[in-house]
């Protein structure tokens, strides 16, 4: 497929399709694959706070950092391509469908330009499952572009696909041959670092679904201002309400609770942000 070659009209109504049925599965309670990754999670947003945490200006400057030190604004890269296809463009549909809700939930067809290969999502599994100390968002960054070769879209759409499979474990049709336990949620939620909330008000929140909005959100921010189309931009604004129209959505049609996990949002969608104007500037 040529880089500028348009989806055929029959895929971008299946597309449609797809979205709309991710749209529809907010209205109803999310149920969880199994009692025990239930319980685990329950344990998990109850553990105290414990440093290293993710500080919002330490984040920022720890990516700006790694931009730098990276020279990851490389104009010679097309952050419009998927890091591991080789012609075709993100489809802002496969974006939205493959963002707003998990896969073993809406039913709808995979969103396959945002899917990145199994090698790859094993591959960061495993960096951050072996490691002996808790990573911050900036340790994960690091290990993404290894994966990716410094594509920062890359990066941002293996975290977000990776690190929601370990918050619920229920992205199993994209991934069928990826079988996860309790324990790799427990081991998941052990290496990677909490933010910095105030656990009275947020009592839910857990290193695994706080890291799981904040990527997805850098990765919808970033990818929606890489593609720069009217239709993209309009995205990219629903985005930046995301997180208020699920939390409506879910208490009061769906009456289910959600947690707006409001600092990982922010942090997400800010650096994500601030990496698509870099994008147009040179260091």
């Amino acid at each position: 497929m040529v880089e500028n070659e348009k989806f055929p009209k029959s895929k971008t109504i299946t597309r449609a399709i797809a979205a709309s049925k991710a749209v529809a599965s907010l209205f109803r309670h999310d149920d969880w694959p199994t009692e025990q990754f239930a319980e685990t999670f329950i344990r998990n947003a109850s553990k105290e706070m414990k440093n290293p945490l993710n500080l919002e200006d330490a984040t920022l400057a720890g990516f700006m950092r790694i931009a730098h030190q990276r020279n990851l604004i490389d104009n010679s890269t097309d952050l419009k391509i998927p890091y591991w296809r080789t012609g075709g463009r993100y489809s802002k549909l496969d974006i939205f469908n493959g963002t707003i809700q998990f896969f073993d939930h809406h039913r709808g067809d995979l969103p396959e330009t945002v899917l990145p290969p199994e090698k790859d999502v094993r591959q960061y599994m495993s960096s951050v499952m072996s490691s002996e100390r808790k990573l911050l968002l900036t340790d994960q960054f690091e290990r993404l572009l290894d994966i990716t070769g410094n594509n920062i879209v890359g990066a941002a759409n293996l975290g977000f696909i990776t690190s929601r499979l370990l918050y619920r474990g229920v992205d199993t049709r994209a991934y069928p041959d990826i079988s996860l336990t309790s324990q790799d949620l427990d081991q998941w939620c052990n290496n990677i670092a909490q933010f910095e909330v105030n656990k009275e008000n947020d009592n839910t929140s857990s290193a695994p679904s706080d890291t799981y909005y904040f990527w997805t959100h850098f990765f919808a921010a970033l990818v929606y201002k890489v593609l720069d189309t009217p239709v993209a931009e309009g995205m990219n604004k629903v985005f930046g309400r995301g997180s208020e129209i699920m939390v409506f959505v879910k208490r009061n049609i769906a009456r289910s609770r959600q947690v707006p996990h409001t600092e990982a949002t922010e942090m997400g969608r800010n650096i994500g942000l601030a990496f698509a104007h870099l994008s147009q500037l040179e260091f």
